[in-house]
């Protein structure tokens, strides 16, 4: 396979994986809409909010590391220690996406007097937490690809 062949099949890959994640989000986004009554839907901003933090601290700088690496590797040929390097990645975000959630969910009374200046009760946060999970991992994973 040729240079320009791999090229347009991995941008079709990634393409195809943006509307993948983009069609997940709607579907996702009206099934919250049809199914939350509008006191709980209100809650979407703090579960993006939360997840936005446990995106940024689980992160390690990573995404910057697979900018940086993998592009010189795949250039010298390396595919399977770019491979390898992007798996280690993607799995130590998501062990530590894990890790803050369970901290968040946990310190739950913390986290709304801290971060949320006690708008909302710590019960709905420790709700939140699937979501805030899933939300994160979806930005790593993202950015990863």
């Amino acid at each position: 396979m040729s240079r320009a062949e791999r090229t347009v099949k991995d941008t079709a890959k990634l393409y195809g994986s943006q509307l993948t994640a983009g069609a997940f989000a709607v579907v996702f986004s009206a099934w919250l809409a049809r199914n939350l009554p509008s006191a709980e839907l209100s809650l979407w901003p703090v579960c993006i909010t939360l997840a936005a933090i446990v995106q940024v601290f689980s992160g390690f700088g990573i995404s910057d590391l697979f900018v940086r690496l993998v592009p010189s590797l795949l250039q010298d040929k390396k595919r399977e220690e770019a491979g390898a390097l992007l798996r280690s990645g993607l799995a130590l975000n998501g062990i530590a996406a894990v890790l803050l959630t369970t901290v968040v969910v946990l310190a739950a009374n913390q986290v709304t007097v801290l971060l949320l200046h006690n708008e909302v009760e710590p019960v709905l946060v420790r709700m939140l937490g699937v979501a805030v999970l899933f939300t994160a991992l979806y930005k790593h994973v993202e950015r990863g690809l």
